[in-house]
């Protein structure tokens, strides 16, 4: 292939006079599968004009091409496969050198994207290869928003809502990491037979972790996690920690996490039950499978033993799938499962939530 005859044809090029570098539209996002932008428009001078689309994690020498070698310290940059033409460079055919390139795979987060352009002179047939500058795809800010309806049916006249919101910002690789900020909260009422006996659930939980790879697929960092359930007799939780976690590869798209992380878990709880300070390691395992070409299922469990209160442990589980409409929306059912072996007489020791709703990405 053209792009394979490596630095012996880079060296012999010579860049036309008057040629346009292509470039690359300046804002490009994490769920973008396609790049737009301006070549050299093909015209009679020109037997072809060929874009190849460059992707690499690291930041890659001015003017690096595609086809495969490594250059300098950028690692091994490699041409994406396209929808149109497979593993073939796109061809530019408007002759004002606008061009669309639609990926099997959205962009990453903070990849680095750039486009290799070669033309071929009609008369010498000579590869002229310009290159545009780097653009950094977008890292968003909002991860993802869901609001659910839960725990409806009319026997119980059990109504509520849930609402969730993921925040993001930088990367684990770089600086001081990737800030993560999570917020759940749900509210339900209850009416009983009974006249003036509803029953009001109130579950607010929020999650800041910070996060920095010093491995590759392991994390270390601090995190704070607060908690608050009424039927649970918890008037808040604050725990504070820090600790690990590593991701594994299960092959066939199947995702792995565990997590341990030593932490100080402060309990302030209703009467009877006492405020109690206590010390505990919450490990984690995150499973994530993907179900058709777009859906997934996600499971993530938790249990947190306690070192100086046998009954203080907790345990928390959330099963959920997730079946996306198109690249921004999707329809999600979910099931949480939070048990606290602390819960106060008179209040419940577990809390059970399946909910049903609609989730931003």
């Amino acid at each position: 292939m053209l792009m394979r005859m490596g630095w012996v044809v880079l060296l012999m090029t010579v860049a036309a006079g008057g040629q346009t570098a292509p470039v690359l539209q300046k804002q490009i996002s994490g769920a973008d599968s396609k790049i737009t932008g301006k070549a050299q428009g093909m015209t009679s001078d020109y037997s072809a004009v060929l874009i190849y689309v460059c992707t690499s994690d690291k930041q890659p020498a001015p003017g690096a091409e595609c086809s495969g070698v490594k250059v300098l310290d950028t690692g091994a940059v490699r041409k994406l496969a396209l929808v149109n033409l497979i593993s073939a460079p796109f061809a530019v055919i408007d002759p004002n050198g606008k061009f669309a390139v639609t990926m099997v795979n959205p962009l990453a987060a903070g990849a680095y994207v750039w486009v290799t352009q070669v033309t071929l002179e009609s008369s010498a047939k000579r590869p002229v290869i310009k290159t545009s500058d780097v653009v950094r795809v977008r890292v968003p800010l909002i991860e993802s928003a869901s609001l659910s309806l839960s725990g409806t049916d009319s026997a119980s006249k059990d109504i509520g809502g849930k609402a969730g919101l993921e925040l993001v910002h930088g990367l684990n690789k770089e600086g001081i990491g990737q800030t993560r900020f999570l917020l759940t909260a749900n509210y339900d009422d209850k009416w009983k037979s009974k006249p003036l006996s509803s029953n009001v659930s109130q579950m607010f939980s929020g999650e800041l972790d910070q996060f920095r790879q010093f491995h590759p697929g392991a994390y270390l960092g601090p995190f704070a996690m607060a908690y608050r359930n009424n039927t649970q007799g918890v008037r808040v939780e604050q725990t504070y920690g820090f600790g690990v976690e590593k991701d594994f590869s299960l092959g066939g798209g199947n995702g792995l996490a565990l997590g341990v992380w030593p932490a100080a878990i402060l309990e302030d709880l209703y009467a009877p039950g006492r405020s109690v300070n206590l010390f505990g390691v919450k490990l984690r395992v995150d499973l994530l499978q993907p179900i058709g070409k777009t859906g997934s299922i996600a499971t993530k469990l938790t249990y947190t033993p306690t070192l100086n209160q046998t009954n203080g442990w907790s345990a928390t589980g959330l099963w959920s799938l997730n079946m996306p409409l198109n690249p921004h929306w999707s329809v999600t059912f979910s099931v949480s499962d939070n048990y606290y072996e602390i819960a106060p007489l008179t209040f419940n020791k577990n809390y059970f939530l399946p909910s049903i709703g609609v989730t931003f990405k």
